[in-house]
């Protein structure tokens, strides 16, 4: 069998084309798997970002929330801090006053311990004394009371 010269160029130069389209038909296949891949992660990718923005949202919600409650509890206790400050003061201030008291009324029974003279006056002066000592204790009392109550209140 005889083949021309021309015929068996033809037939060499067809078979690497036809190699060479199929290896390109190849490469395509495979480039494309890899292309729908790629449109896979990415379509995962952006469900998990939308996922992640909507937890950044809700984070930032909260967040938002948190500091909203802390600024009104800081407020309260601030005023709650100056409400407790001013009813020290106010305590203290009574106490003063109280001892004050205490002690003229304390000097008003030394005088009149020392004015006593007669028994009638005595006896008198002696109720009065008695009278003036149940004041004082109770005076005295109420103080330690309010004493307790500052120091209490000063540990706040």
């Amino acid at each position: 069998m005889y083949i021309s010269l021309e015929v068996y160029s033809f037939v060499c130069l067809i078979n690497p084309k036809n190699d060479s389209i199929s290896d390109n038909q190849f490469t395509i296949t495979n480039l494309q798997c890899i292309v729908n891949e790629f449109k896979a992660k990415e379509s995962k990718i952006k469900m998990r970002q939308a996922d992640l923005e909507e937890a950044l949202k809700q984070e930032k919600t909260r967040n938002s929330e948190l500091h909203h409650t802390v600024d009104q509890i800081s407020s309260s206790l601030e005023k709650e801090r100056t409400r407790c400050e001013k009813h020290r003061v106010e305590l203290q201030e009574a106490l003063k006053k109280q001892i004050t008291t205490l002690e003229e009324n304390n000097k008003w029974t030394l005088s009149l311990q020392k004015l006593q003279g007669d028994r009638g006056a005595n006896s008198r002066l002696k109720e009065a004394i008695k009278k003036e000592k149940a004041n004082f204790s109770r005076a005295s009392k109420k103080i330690q009371s309010q004493q307790k109550e500052l120091s209490e209140k000063n540990w706040l």
